[in-house]
C-alpha cells in the first residue's frame, strides 16, 4: 500500500481526467485478460486427463450428457486418436 500512495497516486494525479479514465479502463482490461489466461491454462489439465483416461467421463453426469448429446466417437476411438499427443 505504501508504494501505491508514494508513486502511483501522484503519477495518476498528473494525468488529465480523460487519461485517468483510460488508464482505469486499461487496468480493468488487463485484469480481465489475466483472469482469462488463468482459465485457459487451467483448462489444459482436465483435457489431458480425458485424453489419457476417457473413462473418467463416466463419473461426471454433465460431461457425459454433453458427450451423448453431440454424438462423440467411442471412448476407445478418442484414446486411439489422441494418444500420440502424450507419448514421449
Amino acid at each position: 500500500m505504501d508504494l501505491i500512495q508514494k508513486l502511483i497516486r501522484p503519477a495518476f494525479a498528473l494525468l488529465e481526467a480523460r487519461d485517468q479514465s483510460r488508464v482505469a479502463f486499461l487496468t480493468v482490461l488487463l485484469l480481465l485478460q489475466g483472469l482469462l489466461d488463468v482459465i485457459s491454462v487451467t483448462s489444459i489439465a482436465p483435457l489431458a486427463l480425458l485424453i489419457v483416461q476417457p473413462d473418467v467421463l463416466m463419473k461426471f453426469p454433465i460431461l457425459l450428457a454433453l458427450y451423448n448429446k453431440f454424438g462423440c466417437a467411442s471412448l476407445k476411438r478418442i484414446r486411439e486418436k489422441y494418444m500420440w499427443m502424450i507419448k514421449n
